[in-house]
């Protein structure tokens, strides 16, 4: 098996999700990822948030330490928090808007009336 496959396998054990980037399709791409990840170029080059982790090696070598629990649990936390932000902001947003919906009604009605 790859070490592409065993990592995604281990990451799906965890029940983590993940998101794969195609390096050989746009060298802009595989530049900046090569950048990323320190210079190496092996594939997979495993980030969890904004962390290195490294190789399919390196991630199973977390898990055996009982770190990758850990650090998937602290990215997810941070992708809870940044939602939540991001849910308050749309629904200040949303309170924003339908108060400047209520004023133009309210505004429109006071002209139908006083015409």
């Amino acid at each position: 098996m790859l070490e592409r496959e065993r990592a995604k396998a281990l990451l799906r054990r965890k029940g983590a999700s993940y998101r794969e980037i195609d390096v050989g399709t746009d060298r802009a791409i595989e530049k900046e990822m090569i950048a990323k990840a320190g210079g190496r170029t092996t594939v997979p080059q495993i980030f969890i948030g904004e962390t290195h982790v490294g190789g399919f090696d390196d991630m199973a070598a977390l898990d055996r330490a009982g770190k990758l629990d850990a650090l998937l649990a602290e990215v997810e936390k941070e992708a809870r928090g940044d939602m939540a932000r991001v849910m308050r902001q749309i629904e200040a947003e949303a309170r924003e808007e339908g108060e400047k919906r209520a004023r133009n009604l309210i505004s429109l009605a006071i002209q139908r009336v006083a015409s």
